[in-house]
């Protein structure tokens, strides 16, 4: 359990919406009172789930509640091994893509990582979240759809990540590597994050082989 205050950046209000009603209510009880939250503070949102805007107390809340369940119940991995989850820290650029997604972008030696989601869901709403990121337009529909699908069709059931990925997916992870690699601006911070993982698989780039992968987060906070 993770104890230590976050700085969210970025929240995504949907799928803490669409996750937390599923936890099964004597786990959610249990996690809740290791985590020292009161469920009678949620009032009859401990029934109905999330619905719209709600107050940040809450959300944060509910958002720890979530992201316990995941880490502890279900399959979590990390930046270079990933699972139908992801978490983990890394040094990483941000910035925003066609005024409509916020794209975190990072690497490590063996992956090309890029998590990008709804701006709606950046924490204030209005938060300078990097510049925009320049890149044609095929790119950005070929990620967008994959995102809104996920938001979809998000659940606590394993995706389908690790199959062979299509034509039209391989188009994607370039897009990926590109944005990362060449089209993102800023300064670099540390960023902790637990994402769903929607996209992953080798493609081969100018002189070399990457590993590419395209989630969308849970959460985003600055790390320490």
């Amino acid at each position: 359990m993770d104890s230590k205050l976050k700085y969210y950046l970025y929240i995504s209000e949907t799928k803490i919406g669409m996750l937390y009603p599923q936890i099964p209510k004597p786990l959610l009880k249990r996690i809740a009172s290791s985590l020292s939250i009161d469920l009678k503070l949620f009032g009859a949102e401990v029934s109905l789930g999330a619905k719209g805007n709600q107050p940040e107390d809450i959300l944060y809340s509910k958002t720890k509640i979530v992201s316990e369940y995941i880490e502890k119940h279900l399959d979590v991995g990390s930046v270079d091994v990933p699972s139908t989850y992801i978490k983990g820290r890394l040094s990483m650029q941000q910035g925003t893509l066609m005024k409509q997604a916020v794209y975190f972008g990072g690497t490590t030696e063996r992956t090309i990582l890029g998590l990008s989601g709804s701006m709606k869901h950046v924490i204030g709403g209005n938060r300078n979240m990097g510049s925009e990121i320049s890149l044609p337009p095929s790119l950005f529909y070929g990620i967008m759809p994959i995102i809104e699908a996920a938001l979809i069709e998000s659940n606590l059931q394993p995706d389908n990540a690790t199959s062979p990925i299509t034509d039209e997916q391989d188009h994607t992870l370039r897009g990926v590597a590109i944005i990362t690699k060449e089209e993102i601006r800023g300064p670099r911070q540390h960023f902790e994050f637990l994402a769903k993982t929607l996209l992953q698989g080798s493609i081969r780039l100018p002189n070399s082989q990457s590993y590419v992968v395209l989630g969308t987060p849970i959460y985003v906070a600055l790390a320490d």
